[in-house]
C-alpha cells in the first residue's frame, strides 16, 4: 500500500481518490473546504489550503506520502511541484512548471523560443499596461495570469479603453497575483483535450472539439473531427513546449485555436489533467483511464494506455441563468433513464442548496456524459 495526496476535494478531484483507493493505495486529500465531497471518500482528509505551499509539503513529509496528485485546476499545481521537490518524488518539478505557470510565463517561453502565440502584454492593470493593450489592435482577451476555469476571462474591443480597464481591474481582482494578460484574439476553431508525454514524445492525444458559451467553456465532443494532418501538428507543438520546458512523462491538459493556414497555437498548458468531464469522456471514447494513469504516473511507474477504436461522446456542464436555491431533489437517475443518449449525469447540489448564476467553471451544478451513437 502506498499513500497518495490529493490536492483538491471538489467533486471534480474525487475520481483521483476513487482510483488510488481501486489500486489498493491510502488516498489522503488536502483543501481547506471541509464540505467539499472528495474529503468523505478520502482514507483521511485535512483542512489545508492547497495554495498554502509550506503546509502541503509539511503535511506530505509527516503523512509519509508516496505520490502526489491533482486535476481540474492550476491552483494547486505550485504545491504540488513543490512537494515533489521537497519530497524527490515523481512528478512536475518547480522549474518545469515555472516554465508555463503563471500563464505569462507560457507566453514569454513562447516568444523566447519562437513558438507560436498571440501577440500580448502583461503585468498589473496600469494605465501604461492598457495603453499597450489597446495597441495590438482587434479583439483582445483579458484574464488572470494565476486562474483556470474561465475566471476573470474576457473578450473586448481594443479600441474600447473605458471597458478594456475595467476588464482588466475584474481580472486582477479574481487573480491571486493582481496581474493580468491582454492578447490579441486568435482567430480560428478552439479545441481542447488531454495528452499523455512518455520519454519526451506525445504518445496519447485525446482531443475535443469544444463548446462554447463566450469565454465559458460548456462542453466536449469526442474524437475531435479536426483532420489527422492538423492533430500531428498539435501534437508536434505539445512536444516543443514539453522539451523546452523538460518535462518528459505525465499528463498534459491544453487548450488550442487552429485556423485554416497557419499552426495551432497553444493558449493554455498544463502538467495536469483536465476538468469539464475530458478524463470521463475520454474513458468514453477511447477506453482510457487517464485517472488510473495518473496515479500510476506519481508513483513512479509507466501507465499502460491503450485507447481502443472510438465510440463517440459528449461531455456537458450543467448551469443555472440566475441565482437561485434548489426547491427539490433531482431525480437524478430518473432523468438518465429519459433522456436519450444520456450515459451518465453527476450533481453537484441537493435540496436547500443555493446556486450562482453561470459565470465560469466555479458555478457548476454538475455534468452529462451523452452517448453519441444513441
Amino acid at each position: 500500500m502506498k499513500t497518495v495526496l490529493v490536492l483538491g476535494a471538489s467533486a471534480l478531484q474525487t475520481p483521483l481518490v476513487r482510483a488510488a483507493r481501486e489500486a489498493g493505495h491510502r488516498a489522503l486529500t488536502a483543501d481547506n473546504v471541509p464540505s467539499n465531497p472528495a474529503h468523505r471518500e478520502a482514507d483521511a482528509a485535512f483542512d489545508v489550503s492547497t495554495r498554502d505551499v509550506p503546509r502541503i509539503v509539511a503535511l506530505a513529509r509527516r503523512e509519509g506520502v508516496d505520490a502526489v496528485v491533482s486535476s481540474c485546476s492550476d491552483v494547486a499545481l505550485p504545491a504540488l511541484a513543490a512537494t515533489v521537490e521537497a519530497l524527490d518524488l515523481p512528478g512536475v518539478r518547480p522549474k518545469t512548471l515555472e516554465r508555463w505557470l503563471p500563464k505569462s510565463n507560457l507566453r514569454r517561453l513562447q516568444a523566447e523560443v519562437g513558438l507560436p502565440c498571440p501577440e500580448f502584454v502583461t503585468g498589473a492593470p496600469t494605465a501604461s499596461l492598457i495603453e499597450e493593450a489597446s495597441a495590438l489592435g482587434g479583439p483582445l482577451v483579458v484574464k488572470p495570469t494565476d486562474r483556470s476555469g474561465s475566471r476573470g476571462v474576457a473578450c473586448i474591443r481594443a479600441d474600447d479603453v473605458r471597458t478594456l480597464a475595467r476588464a482588466a481591474g475584474e481580472a486582477a481582482a479574481i487573480g491571486f497575483a493582481g496581474d493580468v494578460i491582454i492578447e490579441r484574439f486568435v482567430e480560428g476553431v478552439e479545441y481542447g483535450g488531454d495528452a499523455w508525454i512518455s520519454n519526451g514524445r506525445i504518445s496519447e492525444l485525446f482531443l475535443t472539439d469544444k463548446c462554447m458559451q463566450g469565454a465559458i467553456v460548456r462542453g466536449h465532443a469526442m474524437p475531435s473531427r479536426l483532420a489527422a494532418t492538423r492533430k500531428d501538428e498539435l501534437a508536434s507543438q505539445l512536444a516543443q513546449h514539453c522539451r523546452h520546458a523538460d518535462y518528459t512523462d505525465g499528463p498534459l491538459n491544453f487548450d488550442v485555436r487552429i485556423g485554416d493556414d497557419g499552426p495551432p497555437i497553444l493558449l493554455e498548458l498544463a502538467p495536469r489533467l483536465g476538468g469539464n468531464w475530458i478524463p470521463q469522456l475520454a474513458a468514453w471514447c477511447f477506453g482510457v483511464d487517464l485517472f488510473a494513469a495518473a496515479i500510476t504516473a506519481a508513483l513512479g511507474e509507466a501507465p499502460k494506455l491503450a485507447p481502443r477504436s472510438p465510440q463517440p461522446g459528449a461531455s456537458f456542464v450543467l448551469a443555472a441563468g440566475r441565482h437561485g436555491t434548489l426547491a427539490e431533489d433531482v431525480p437524478v437517475d430518473a432523468i438518465a433513464r429519459a433522456v436519450p443518449g444520456l450515459a451518465r449525469l453527476e450533481l453537484d447540489v441537493a435540496k436547500g442548496d443555493d446556486f450562482e448564476a453561470l459565470r465560469d467553471s466555479g458555478q457548476q451544478l454538475g455534468r452529462a456524459l451523452f452517448d453519441l451513437e444513441a
